[in-house]
């Protein structure tokens, strides 16, 4: 569960490690959920546009889920295992695929 925003850079900069890894493993391993936070739909489709993301992007225009999460800065990424219980959590920027996949691998 990755929070992001269009005006973040380290945010847009990271998405294309999260296709990387929804390209080479499988759905029921592993599946990312990208959720804008706070951005209106039309942000964000003119930001996809351009873009060839496969994996799940969602709006939380009113900021509720990033609440619930108590997310306060982004990039915010949460690793929930398939009983729903977070296993761990980043605050900032993966500098590569790698650093994601260490995670992943660890669970």
């Amino acid at each position: 569960l990755n929070f992001w925003a269009t005006w973040c850079g380290p945010c847009v900069g990271e998405m294309p490690y999260f296709q990387d890894i929804t390209r080479t493993w499988n759905a029921d391993e592993v599946v990312i959920l990208a959720i804008n936070l706070e951005e209106n739909a039309s942000t964000v489709k003119n930001f996809l546009a351009g873009e060839r993301f496969t994996f799940t992007i969602l709006l939380d225009t009113e900021g509720a889920v990033g609440k619930r999460y108590e997310v306060s800065s982004i990039p915010r990424t949460f690793f929930i295992d398939r009983d729903g219980i977070i296993r761990e959590t980043k605050q900032g920027s993966f500098p590569n695929r790698a650093a994601i996949e260490e995670i992943i691998r660890s669970l």
